[in-house]
């Protein structure tokens, strides 16, 4: 018994598969849709000059923290950086839930330098006004 002859490369698409003729379209092909966190980056150096996301990040206890707790002032920048993304088209951001935003801003905090200790440590640090007298 012989087999029926099937070639599938006899059948064409209406749609050739064409090669990436120069290197942008090669690197356009091979680019990674961005991830949450790098456009959590993005929208936070765009919202890092708003005064009221600065406040929110400067408590560095829930003493000197603008709405009594950290986890709230916390919840607060997050709100922020929503608003930010939502208005720049950032849609992972925008519509992401609050607890991966909040882990993304504390890991945000570690990589740029900014923790509640080295901010607390750079406090300590710089002169008060009573020593300048």
């Amino acid at each position: 018994m012989s087999m029926p002859d099937t070639d599938d490369h006899s059948t064409t698409s209406s749609t050739a598969l064409t090669i990436p003729q120069t290197r942008a379209e090669l690197e356009a092909r091979l680019r990674r849709p961005q991830d949450l966190y790098s456009q959590f980056r993005e929208v936070l150096a765009d919202s890092i000059e708003n005064p009221l996301l600065q406040k929110y990040l400067a408590g560095t206890s829930n003493a000197n923290s603008m709405e009594g707790l950290l986890g709230i002032d916390d919840i607060k920048a997050v709100d922020i950086i929503r608003e930010t993304a939502r208005a720049d088209g950032h849609t992972l951001v925008a519509n992401a839930q609050l607890r991966p935003l909040k882990r993304l801003l504390r890991l945000a905090r570690k990589h740029g330098g900014f923790t509640r200790d080295q901010v607390a440590m750079a406090a300590l640090a710089a002169p008060q006004p009573s020593d300048q007298e």
